[in-house]
Order: C-alpha cells, then sequence, then structure tokens
C-alpha cells in the first residue's frame, strides 16, 4: 500500500489510491477521505457509495464524524471506532446514513496537525475490529506523507503558475496608458486565472459617484453596447460596495440569496456568489474589481489570493492611465478654451471695427463735410449758425454712439457696482431698446462677486 501510494505527486491520484488501497485491504462496503481547507471546511474523496446515498452532496451535508458525539469532531487525533451503530450510545443517526452499522475513523496527522481523516463504512454489525483500527492508522501515517508531497508539490507549482501569471500581467499592464487597455488586460488575465461568470472594474468617478469602466461577460461588455459605458451609480445604494471602500479590505459574500438587500450591480449579471477587491494606489481607494459566479460558494481562498494579487498589480497602472487620460483630456479642453478663445477675441475685433467704420466713421466724415461747407460760407452768419446746431447734434450722435460700444465691451457699473447690477442694467437696456418684457433675477449671491 505504501508503494502504492507514492507513484505520483497529483493530489487527486494519490487520494485515489489511498481509497482504492483501502478498500482492497479492509473490504469494506465504502470509504471517504476528508482534508481540510483553509477556511476549515472540508474536501472530500470517496469510492464504493454508488447507489447508498441518494447524493453525493449528502456526503458533504452529513460530516461521518459529527455522526458519533454530541458536538463535532473537530481535528481529532484518537482513531474512532463504532462496532454497532444501532448499540452505541453515542451514535447520532442522520439521513441518509441510516444503512451504516458499522464505522471507524482514523485522524491523518502530519508535524502534531491533523490534515484530514480516513472514514471507513460498512453495513454488517462488528465489521471493523481493534487490529483492523491499528493497521488502518500504520496505513495513515504514509498516507499523510503522500499526501503532504503532493500537497508541496502542487503548492509549489501554484506558486510557479502565479509568478508566472503575475510576471505576465505585469508586463502587458506597463504596455499602454489607455484606461481602456489597462482595464481589458486585467480583466484578461483575471479569466485565464479565476474561473468567473462576469466581472467589471469601477472607478471613483466623485465621492460616493461611481462608474463601471470595463465589464466581462455581461451584455455591457457586448461591442455593440460599449457606449453604455461607464454606468454611473451611487456606492450608498449598495452596501457591500461601501463597505469595501470604507475598509479598504475585501468583500465575499457566498450566497448573495441570503445577503440582505441584494441587487446586481448590472443588469444581467447572475451573481451567485459575489466577489469585490478593492483598487488600492497610494493608500487610498480608487475603485474596485467585483466578480460574480452563478454557483454560491465558488470562490476559494486560491481565486481570492490570485484576485487580490492581479488586481493589486493592476492598481498602480489604473492610476496611471486614468491620470493621464485627465491630463490628455485637460490639454484637450485647454486648446478647445484656447480656440474659443481666439474667436470671441476675433468676433470682438469685427464688431468693434464695423462698430467704428459705420457709425463714428460715416459720422466723422460727415461733420469734416459740414465743417467744409461752415467754411465755405464764413460771410453767412445764418448758415453758420444752422450748420454749427446741426454738428453739434452730429457730435452727441458720435459720443453716444462710443458710449454705447465702451458699455456693450465692458460696463462701467460692471467695476463700481458689480455683476449683478450690471446685469440689471443690461437686461433693462435689451428690454427699452427692443420694446420686451424682460426680467433679470439673482438668486443666492449675498455678496458682490470677486472681480475674476
Amino acid at each position: 500500500m505504501s508503494l502504492a501510494l507514492n507513484v505520483s505527486l497529483d493530489l487527486d491520484g494519490v487520494l485515489d489510491r489511498i481509497l482504492e488501497q483501502t478498500r482492497l485491504v479492509t473490504k469494506c462496503d465504502a470509504v471517504a477521505v476528508s482534508i481540510y481547507k483553509d477556511d476549515g471546511g472540508l474536501d472530500w474523496w470517496h469510492r464504493g457509495f454508488g447507489e447508498l446515498l441518494a447524493s453525493e452532496d449528502a456526503l458533504r451535508t452529513s460530516i461521518p464524524l459529527g455522526m458519533i458525539t454530541s458536538e463535532p469532531v473537530n481535528r481529532v487525533f484518537q482513531p474512532v471506532w463504532v462496532g454497532d451503530t444501532r448499540a452505541d450510545p453515542v451514535w447520532r443517526h442522520v439521513p441518509d446514513f441510516e444503512w451504516v452499522r458499522s464505522y471507524a475513523a482514523v485522524s491523518l496527522t502530519a508535524e502534531d496537525e491533523c490534515i484530514g481523516f480516513l472514514n471507513l463504512f460498512s453495513s454488517q454489525p462488528q465489521f471493523f475490529r481493534k487490529d483492523m483500527v491499528n493497521l488502518l492508522q500504520a496505513f495513515a501515517v504514509h498516507a499523510v506523507i503522500a499526501v503532504r508531497n503532493a500537497q508541496l508539490y502542487q503548492d509549489a507549482l501554484n506558486a510557479r503558475q502565479t509568478a508566472e501569471t503575475l510576471g505576465a500581467a505585469s508586463q502587458a499592464l506597463a504596455q499602454s496608458l489607455s484606461l481602456d487597455s489597462v482595464m481589458n488586460v486585467l480583466l484578461d488575465h483575471l479569466k485565464q486565472s479565476i474561473i468567473f461568470d462576469c466581472a467589471s472594474v469601477i472607478l471613483i468617478h466623485h465621492e460616493t459617484r461611481m462608474a463601471v469602466r470595463a465589464t466581462y461577460g455581461t451584455k455591457l461588455a457586448n461591442n455593440r453596447q460599449r457606449k453604455n459605458l461607464p454606468m454611473v451609480f451611487d456606492a450608498r445604494d449598495c452596501s457591500h460596495i461601501l463597505s469595501l471602500l470604507s475598509t479598504q479590505k475585501t468583500v465575499a459574500i457566498a450566497d448573495t440569496r441570503t445577503y440582505p438587500g441584494w441587487k446586481p450591480l448590472i443588469k444581467g449579471e447572475n451573481a451567485g456568489n459575489w466577489l469585490g477587491i478593492p483598487l488600492i494606489a497610494n493608500d487610498k481607494a480608487i475603485g474596485l474589481c467585483e466578480f460574480n459566479k452563478a454557483e454560491p460558494d465558488f470562490f476559494t481562498p486560491r481565486h481570492v489570493y490570485l484576485a487580490e494579487a492581479l488586481v493589486g498589480q493592476a492598481a498602480v497602472a489604473i492610476q496611471n492611465a486614468w491620470l493621464f487620460e485627465q491630463v490628455r483630456s485637460g490639454r484637450e479642453r485647454l486648446q478647445s478654451l484656447s480656440h474659443r478663445l481666439v474667436e470671441i477675441q476675433e468676433m470682438e475685433r469685427r464688431y468693434i471695427s464695423r462698430e467704428l467704420h459705420d457709425e463714428a466713421g460715416q459720422a466723422l466724415a460727415s461733420l469734416r463735410i459740414g465743417l467744409h461747407m461752415l467754411e465755405r460760407g464764413a460771410d453767412q452768419p445764418e448758415a453758420i449758425f444752422a450748420g454749427v446746431a446741426d454738428m453739434k447734434h452730429q457730435v452727441d450722435m458720435i459720443l453716444e454712439n462710443l458710449r454705447r460700444l465702451a458699455t456693450d465691451l465692458r460696463p462701467v457699473s460692471l467695476d463700481h457696482l458689480g455683476l449683478v447690477a450690471a446685469m440689471y442694467q443690461h437686461v433693462a437696456a435689451i428690454s427699452g431698446k427692443y420694446d420686451i418684457v424682460a426680467e433679470f433675477e439673482a438668486v443666492g449671491i449675498e455678496e458682490r462677486l470677486p472681480s475674476e
């Protein structure tokens, strides 16, 4: 049996051989190996149950070691041996296991730590004897070595795969300063490592306002619907997201059906198991990456570890791309404003030029002609008086037009009385000039505004 266990470093292969050799030697009806997971739960490998159980879920929900005591046995070291379950006073009968008449279990112990159990079941009373339990204990020593070797090999393999994944992701994330490209690269690498149904990258838009900037596996991820992004929502409507942002820690909801007030963020998300990981840059949460799986209790601690590593690595790249996008957008806005400013200046120049040419220029030309006529009729006093009165009227018109032009450019009341008073005068002037009813009202301005 010991030799058979050490021909492979694949954990599933090692456990299958444990089950196979145990049934081969003991001739029991069924055997199961339970190994502790990181979260304290148990993973199960089993043989021989066949028609004995209604479903495999029965093995997971009815932990055999919990049948024999009033409290569930957790990481015990002593073997358990029940000759006849119907005659044993502490045996707890549970559904789907009524057929069990004899039961034995030994702990799988490595370095004074129980990593799991080897469980044997028989429908015959008194099937397991003391000598068989002793044999199982001896076999468990070799089984633990094989299991630990396989686990260490798997851990090393996982560590290598994680390092390769993080290295490839780091290189890909550093190749672009486009925010959309960086987020899509992140989702692509996450999909290779974590089997989710859909995922989204969500950034803080303003205070509690959040913007969905990239998605994978949702209806919004369709190219025809990408124009709908970013989709903005308020984090205060989602308590799990608000908690994630405030604590800056990962939030995992194993079963959303039991979560109070749960609702999906994006239409089309089917989340039985939800995982949210904060995007932290410079000790500040800039957003989060969310993962959804239709199957509850799907994401394992390894999934969380890989997701946190990739998201943490991408946070700085996302922030850099976001800052670059803001700088580029600011530069484009500045260019647009500069272009608009030049246009406005040109419009003002054309307006001033037209007013001076059409109004003041023609009036001054007419005044010059009048002065020339006065010069020619210097010996006719009556004509001089009439001409002077006409020229005074022309001068008044020129002064009025220049005053109007100056007021249109920048009214004196703007400097002396402020914007509100200048607006009142402007609206009143328009009302009188064009004979229309116009009103102006300033709301929420208690003091005079600064000159800027």
